[in-house]
């Protein structure tokens, strides 16, 4: 019922039938936008309900007397273990009402009210509730419009909780004196292991008071610090916590004006830690020195699975230390360096390494400008890598000829389950050789070819290809010149193959009848069609 408006007509239907059905979990009604009337008879049915587990109601403008009517059916039932309220005009009385609702139930266990404007006082309401509420165990109020008032009583709640494991307040107005509530309050904590303060200007000041209530914590893993205007200053405030602490697994630090100064410093702090899993330092200008020193880092590291490099100015030169390091490195299993200036110097270093390597399981190299030689160099690799299983290509001017190597690639290959290579110039003569490749190909799970002048007959050729998979998931081909005997093929596609999620062919050139045909084509079916 996702994205369509219910009158009360509709929501009398919907609960008749919702007493009739016994095998549900979720009711999901995003942007129904019911009526007064209608929004009474849901939740009457509410509060007798033993179903559903999980109730998502976001974008149905239920303001706060809407909220309030939730809360007073939700205080009754013993089922909805997972409340999802985010953008519904939510402000202070609905709150209030929330809050009282952690106060008398002990079912729920999520609550998500992002994107409400709850401001300090309400963010209070709900936050204080929690000192008394031990069983919810996940709470999300991004977006919300909360700063430091709020954040003391968050910080009072973590030091005195012992059941909340998961707190989402990225996008507010916390700053510096909010994060040291919030820091105040991990010291003593010992159940949260999710922390997410994205978006809130913690900048270096507040990362010296996070450090501070990390140090001895032993509990929070993910720790979340996206868009914060750290700064090279702010990560080396940070660095000292990873050469004593091993218990945070995965960290975020995107988009904070890291350059390499700042990169030798977080590297180095990286260099004998036991328990970081996962780096991600999207959207930063680390550059070529950067990559080289978290390069050495991993020559010592040996427990980091996932490093996320993306537009990150790195180029070709800074693949050397890094490929040099992957053909040895055992524990990498994902590595991201999209929208960097990598060419085809860069690709062909990293498909030496790859070579070597057994262990990434996915490479991405979106927009790097490698062509078709740095295809031809990665076409090398694929015919004996064993462990790949998902090579991201998309915007890398690979043409025909590329497509024709890759095509050599995929088909000598035994692990890949995508062929990622949206917007690469490739005409017919590619994307035949591509086809040609997918036959009998069982483990393909996505094709996706978009924005690339393919034509009719190479498209009718890979629906041909893909017809006898049964894994495949998505397919395509959207912006890609082909026309009614493509949609032909595609419709037999659609009926011959049950496991299709998602055709995507908007940008064509099909005329209504072979539109239509397409459309009725995944009526009954599971796959998503975009046309």
């Amino acid at each position: 019922m996702r994205g369509r408006s219910l009158d009360t007509p509709l929501v009398e239907v919907l609960v008749k039938r919702l007493n009739e059905v016994h095998a549900f979990k979720t009711l999901h009604l995003s942007g129904a936008r019911m009526d007064s009337e209608g929004t009474q008879i849901l939740f009457q049915y509410l509060r007798h309900s033993y179903r559903p587990q999980s109730l998502v109601l976001p974008r149905n403008g239920l303001g706060d007397a809407g909220t309030i009517l939730l809360c007073e059916a939700l205080t009754l039932n013993t089922s909805v273990t997972h409340l999802n309220v985010d953008s519904n005009l939510i402000k202070l009385n609905g709150a209030e009402a929330l809050g009282q609702l952690l106060r008398f139930n002990s079912t729920l266990k999520t609550i998500q009210a992002s994107r409400n404007s709850l401001s300090d006082l309400g963010a209070q309401q709900i936050t204080r509730a929690l000192k008394a509420n031990h069983t919810l165990k996940s709470l999300q109020m991004e977006r919300t419009g909360m700063s430091i008032l709020a954040a003391k009583e968050l910080g009072e709640v973590l030091s005195l909780n012992t059941g909340l494991e998961s707190l989402k307040i990225r996008g507010n107005l916390l700053g510096l004196d909010g994060v040291a509530w919030i820091a105040q309050g991990l010291k003593s904590n010992s159940t949260l292991t999710f922390l997410d303060v994205s978006r809130n200007s913690v900048a270096m000041e507040g990362c010296l008071t996070l450090v501070e209530g990390l140090r001895n914590n032993t509990t929070v893993q993910t720790l979340l610090l996206e868009n914060n205007n750290l700064g090279d200053n702010g990560v080396t405030a940070l660095s000292p916590l990873f050469k004593t602490n091993n218990t945070i697994r995965e960290i975020t630090l995107a988009w904070n004006d890291i350059h390499y100064q700042g990169a030798v410093l977080l590297a180095d702090g990286l260099q004998f830690n036991e328990g970081l899993v996962s780096l991600d330092v999207w959207r930063n200008t680390i550059g070529d020195l950067g990559a080289n020193a978290f390069a050495r880092t991993l020559v010592t590291n040996s427990t980091i699975e996932v490093i996320n490099f993306d537009s990150n100015s790195i180029s070709g030169n800074g693949c050397i230390e890094l490929s040099r390091t992957l053909m040895k490195h055992k524990s990498l299993r994902k590595v991201t360096l999209q929208s960097n200036f990598i060419n085809c110097a860069g690709a062909e270093n990293l498909a030496r390494a790859l070579e070597e390597n057994d262990s990434i399981e996915t490479l991405s190299l979106t927009s790097n400008q490698i062509g078709v030689q740095g295809a031809v160099s990665l076409a090398a690799m694929m015919k004996t890598n064993t462990s790949l299983a998902q090579l991201k290509l998309d915007a890398n001017f690979i043409e025909d000829e590329g497509a024709v190597a890759l095509a050599s690639g995929f088909k000598a290959n035994k692990t890949l389950i995508s062929m990622d290579l949206y917007e690469n110039r490739i005409g017919k003569s590619g994307a035949l050789a591509l086809a040609k490749s997918l036959v009998g190909k069982r483990g393909i799970r996505l094709v996706n070819l978009g924005s690339n002048e393919i034509g009719d007959s190479a498209a009718i050729h890979i629906a041909k290809a893909l017809k006898g998979n049964h894994n495949m998931k998505h397919l395509l081909l959207q912006l890609t010149a082909i026309g009614d005997s493509a949609a032909e093929e595609l419709e037999k596609l659609v009926k011959a193959n049950r496991s299709l999620r998602l055709l995507a062919v908007r940008g064509n050139y099909f005329s209504p009848k072979f539109e239509e045909k397409l459309k009725d084509s995944t009526k009954g079916t599971k796959c998503n069609l975009l046309i």
